[in-house]
């Protein structure tokens, strides 16, 4: 038997295994990511097309979030390509925004030019709709490293719109401080002035002298 049949079979092996061991779907898909790195071409591309096969069926927003960002990583590179698109499609069609960032954000790493962009921004549209401050400062800043090319300038006004729109005021202030460090140098004391200005409201000494002592690494905070 050919060495590419043997994987095959192998493959179908240990997919069978995982599906009679554990009947969660969410659990089969976390299982079947862990053995990804063990294939390559085909059978790694049969491989995590069953994973989203199983990604496609679960309807619970944070359930398919966690599965499509521990596959996230395996989607690099050209080869790759359709299935990133389905994990786009399919983290697209998760309904609670919060979930639906964050699994948008973690294929951006996997993009590269315009696609890129294009992700980025359909981000932040869902991290406008998080009510949840806490959540959606913690979107924010998981957009922080992925700020680079033509259009980050814009992408960073949105990102510093929405921060600033935040009301709770510890919540808003850490965003705005780990967006700090992708601004341009002409914009950084602004946003440290408003980042002053969100930590002078919060009531809790403990949380203001926290989100202080942030602003000391950043440059021009004296």
């Amino acid at each position: 038997m050919h060495q590419k049949d043997v994987a095959k079979n192998t493959l179908a092996a240990q997919i069978e295994k995982i599906g009679a061991e554990l009947k969660d779907e969410s659990l089969q898909a976390e299982a079947l990511c862990a053995i990804i790195p063990e294939f390559q071409g085909e059978e790694k591309a049969k491989l995590v097309d069953k994973i989203l096969d199983i990604a496609s069926r679960i309807q619970k927003g944070s359930a398919r979030t966690k599965i499509l960002s521990t596959l996230a990583f395996h989607l690099k590179g050209p080869e790759m390509a359709e299935y990133r698109k389905k994990a786009l499609d399919l983290a697209a069609e998760i309904q609670y925004g919060a979930s639906r960032a964050e699994a948008l954000a973690s294929i951006i790493p996997q993009l590269e030019g315009p696609e890129k962009g294009s992700l980025i921004q359909k981000a932040l549209i869902a991290t406008s709709h998080i009510q949840d401050e806490a959540e959606r400062s913690g979107v924010l800043s998981s957009l922080g490293p992925h700020l680079k090319g033509p259009e980050k300038e814009e992408i960073i006004e949105k990102i510093l719109s929405a921060a600033s729109g935040i009301e709770y005021g510890d919540a808003r202030t850490e965003a705005l401080i780990l967006i700090a460090p992708h601004l341009l140098e002409s914009r950084k004391k602004e946003l440290i002035e408003k980042a002053l200005e969100a930590a002078s409201g919060i009531q809790s000494e403990t949380r203001r002298a926290k989100v202080l002592s942030l602003l000391t690494p950043c440059p021009n905070s004296a």
